[in-house]
């Protein structure tokens, strides 16, 4: 698995929150439906984005519970999307290739296998647990498909 450690400056997001459960078969059933109902308001709004496009998938943890948003970087605010602001600081950015079917599995890795073998904590308390980027090398279920997870570190002195 391909990763980096990189810095990323603060941005802002409007997109769509849903809550999720502790399932991951269940989350990803959730935010499939969840892109559909953000794409589908992204054409009713007449959002256009370009062959430059980027979208977002933000997980959170707020309390007890999870949450998952989907949105569009944009300058000016979008009527009826909530806002979310991702924070500067020390990520890893870590490299899912392949359908999106294989992305728990690239999940897992992550947190149970690189993360605990490197010098890089991880805030148990963050909001943040991790954003996706995706942009004109996503190609849903293809093989070839490429997305970036951005993981919040804390570096181990």
């Amino acid at each position: 698995m391909n990763f980096k450690p990189v810095i990323v400056e603060e941005f802002k997001v409007y997109g769509l929150f849903t809550e999720l459960t502790t399932s991951q078969s269940e989350n990803y059933q959730i935010i499939t439906k969840h892109w559909k109902n953000f794409n589908n308001a992204l054409k009713s709004k007449k959002v256009r984005l370009g062959a430059s496009w980027v979208k977002y998938g933000i997980t959170k943890k707020i309390g007890n519970n999870y949450y998952y948003m989907v949105a569009i970087s944009s300058d000016i605010e979008i009527d009826g999307f909530d806002t979310e602001t991702i924070n500067a600081g020390d990520y890893i950015c870590f490299q899912h290739v392949g359908s999106m079917g294989l992305i728990k599995s690239t999940i897992y890795q992550i947190y149970k296998k690189v993360i605990p073998l490197s010098s890089f904590g991880l805030n148990e308390k963050r909001k943040l647990i991790h954003y996706e980027r995706y942009d004109y090398r996503f190609n849903w279920n293809k093989p070839n498909s490429v997305l970036d997870i951005y993981v919040p570190i804390e570096i181990n002195t």
